[in-house]
């Protein structure tokens, strides 16, 4: 494995499982620059009519629209340094920074959503379950990505289904002084 570059610090996982809730306070306790490319995402959706459907279509048809979020992450990333990210293609994109995926059980996972989004859990299993297999379809068609999710891609693994967000912290910063003094991570 070689060095990372620990000054950018890239989560990624399916919605529910705390990228953004992690980045968030990682960014506070490390005083670091964070920019979340969901965001970026949903800045776009509200041009196109919609939260949901109409930037999906959009970028479904048109695959510069992802194409220019990535690029805009990837600007951002170089020029805000130190920064977290809550980047699903962040490690693909930026592959020098270190990269961690953030697992959740769906049992777990979806209330969650459903909480967040004001929904019933129900709803939010469905209306998760369809956007995780549009964007596998579209990021294959469009990167050529088989497995967007693969735990081997990532430098560090944090499953957060029973694991306080201190935790998560304490992994993180354990992981990133391992990859600073040693060059790898457990």
């Amino acid at each position: 494995m070689m060095m990372k570059n620990t000054r950018v610090i890239i989560l990624s996982g399916l919605p529910g499982t705390g990228t953004s809730t992690l980045m968030d306070k990682i960014a506070a306790v490390l005083g670091m620059a964070k920019r979340s490319a969901g965001g970026k995402v949903r800045e776009e959706q509200a041009s196109v009519g919609g939260l949901d459907h109409g930037y999906e279509m959009k970028a479904t048809a048109d695959p510069s629209v992802d194409h220019d979020v990535e690029k805009n992450m990837a600007c951002w990333v170089e020029a805000n340094q130190p920064c977290v990210v809550d980047w699903r293609l962040g490690r693909m994109v930026y592959p020098n920074g270190f990269s961690v995926l953030l697992t959740c059980e769906d049992s777990v996972r979806f209330p969650r959503l459903a909480e967040r989004e004001g929904i019933t859990v129900e709803e939010a299993r469905e209306k998760h379950t369809k956007r995780a297999a549009n964007h596998a379809e579209r990021f294959k068609a469009t990167y050529g990505i088989d497995e967007l999710y693969d735990p081997a891609a990532f430098d560090l693994l944090i499953d957060t289904t029973k694991v306080s967000i201190d935790e998560e912290i304490r992994l993180l910063l354990a992981a990133i002084k391992q990859m600073e003094e040693t060059g790898e991570t457990a």
